[in-house]
């Protein structure tokens, strides 16, 4: 009978979400820009760029002055044009610059820009979803949730939350999937649609109030196993009592644990700024990561510090 009950539900809300997901307002864009993708436009200020080899962006979505998402662009893949769409180069974009994705692939933790513009204009309050929740339940890899966008009660967008993305308060601090309950209020940081027509988010807010300037949970503990997935190190840390708990992130879904990649990018130091090798990050050693990328399972490291 609940198996019965379940499947309703589930055939109602996928439904729902076919049936609202064209009521949700996109950033405005020019048209031609639009009809591009089926993926809602993100847009923000560039507060940060980082390039290797390939050209990262950090764009503050909500003006705030704090970068929200990591956009990556290929010089040989990533179409930019400017407001008028005439063609436009990377070289155009810089700290300050406002873009405007229209096009992208989701790709363990940032946006794969496949085309963008690039130009003048201000964060909109539509590139966040968000709205009151009327029923979540589990299903397969996600909770389904169905969302009153405009508060009249009635539900307009289906929205799956993967089990293994981010569920935080306005804090930061990190929740699970019990806090998607009816009748709180859910705002998604990042979305795509998948193939079934439904928007799908790594990354949700839970709960009234305003967003602080530390929407991610604080990333150090200590250093409990080490192994390399890849070609590339990871480290396991275990987080002392008070601190965000983060269940199954790792690949060995150790309950409790913080998944951290240490890969070719990240920059090792010890307390006092001196430059570290990842020999030196050991079992027991006491780990704060504060610049990451928060990717589907783990977060990729920036900047680790060597605790003493």
């Amino acid at each position: 009978m609940r198996r019965s009950w379940l499947l309703i539900q589930l055939s109602l809300t996928l439904g729902l979400a076919l049936v609202f997901i064209g009521m949700v307002s996109p950033v405005a864009v020019r048209a031609d820009e639009s009809e591009k993708s089926n993926q809602r436009p993100i847009s923000g200020r560039v507060v940060q760029v980082s390039q290797v080899t390939d050209l990262f962006v950090h764009l503050d979505t909500d003006d705030d002055g704090r970068g929200d998402l990591w956009a990556k662009v290929e010089s040989d893949q990533s179409e930019l044009v400017d407001a008028l769409g005439n063609p436009a180069s990377a070289t155009d974009i810089a700290i300050g610059v406002f873009l405007t994705l229209t096009d992208y692939e989701y790709e363990d933790g940032y946006y794969k820009v496949k085309r963008a513009v690039v130009g003048q204009g201000q964060p909109q309050e539509t590139t966040e979803l968000g709205g009151i929740i009327l029923t979540a339940f589990a299903f397969g890899e996600h909770t389904l949730t169905l969302l009153d966008l405009d508060d009249d009660g009635f539900g307009d967008l289906t929205l799956k939350v993967k089990h293994t993305g981010l569920i935080l308060d306005p804090q930061g601090n990190s929740l699970d999937e019990s806090s998607l309950l009816p009748d709180v209020r859910l705002r998604a940081l990042s979305s795509q649609l998948d193939a079934q027509g439904a928007w799908v988010t790594w990354h949700v807010v839970v709960g009234e109030g305003s967003l602080s300037a530390e929407v991610y949970p604080k990333v150090e503990g200590t250093v409990r196993e080490r192994y390399e997935l890849g070609g590339v190190e990871y480290v396991l840390l275990a987080q002392g009592p008070g601190g965000p708990r983060m269940q199954s992130r790792g690949p060995n879904e150790s309950a409790g644990w913080l998944a951290v990649r240490l890969g070719p990018g990240a920059h090792l130091q010890d307390e006092s700024g001196n430059a570290l090798s990842l020999a030196e990050i050991q079992v027991g050693a006491q780990l704060s990561v504060s610049q990451y990328t928060v990717r589907e399972g783990y977060f990729d490291a920036q900047l680790a510090i060597l605790r003493s």
